[in-house]
């Protein structure tokens, strides 16, 4: 089954929102958060399929089903997340104060750090071999094996790159007022979209 919507977070309002893959009927399906952000959907089937996100100010991650319904934190005391990232099996989050990247089980058991020593990591991306980051502080795109090993910077030289997706060809990340893409491995680094106010 093919999901057929998209979903962000609006932060200043303290809401998630939806709306069609058009970009109709955009709502917002949960309000109340503190500063929501770093939105990640699970995309699997026949497994239950859920929506997470870090409320930042409060260090948390919340789950709860892709209508919001049934809220509830699965991980505090997290600092400032910077990024939140779902496969099959776990969820993944990075902390901008302590510049470390977690993984723990779908329902936050077994919590354990897979990357130190990031400067401000922010967005996060996973497929099915890799982990993908920016570094803002030092403007970099970075790669390291799920569990955490063979860590890469990939591309340099950006300027404040903050999120971070990816597909199965190419890697995708917001940079100042620009949108970029490059192969996997960071190679043919370029701008898809520019004049942009603050992409995140």
């Amino acid at each position: 089954t093919k999901l057929t919507f998209v979903t962000w977070s609006a932060s200043e309002k303290g809401a998630v929102w939806t709306a069609n893959v058009d970009g109709t009927n955009p709502h917002a399906i949960i309000g109340g958060q503190y500063r929501p952000g770093w939105v990640a959907v699970g995309s699997w089937v026949p497994l239950p399929r859920f929506l997470y996100w870090a409320n930042n100010a409060e260090g948390t991650i919340t789950q709860a089903n892709l209508d919001a319904s049934n809220p509830h934190p699965l991980v505090s005391g997290q600092g400032r997340v910077a990024g939140v990232a779902v496969d099959l099996l776990h969820l993944y989050w990075s902390n901008s104060n302590d510049g470390t990247i977690h993984v723990a089980n779908l329902d936050a058991s077994n919590p354990h750090t897979l990357v130190t020593g990031q400067f401000i990591p922010y967005g996060l991306a996973v497929d099915a071999s890799h982990l993908y980051w920016a570094n803002y502080g030092t403007n970099s795109i970075n790669q390291a094996n799920l569990d955490g090993s063979n860590l890469k910077t990939l591309v340099t030289g950006q300027d404040a790159p903050v999120q971070v997706a990816v597909d199965p060809s190419h890697l995708y990340w917001t940079n100042g007022d620009s949108i970029w893409q490059a192969n996997l491995d960071g190679t043919n680094p370029q701008t898809l979209a520019t004049g942009l106010d603050g992409a995140w």
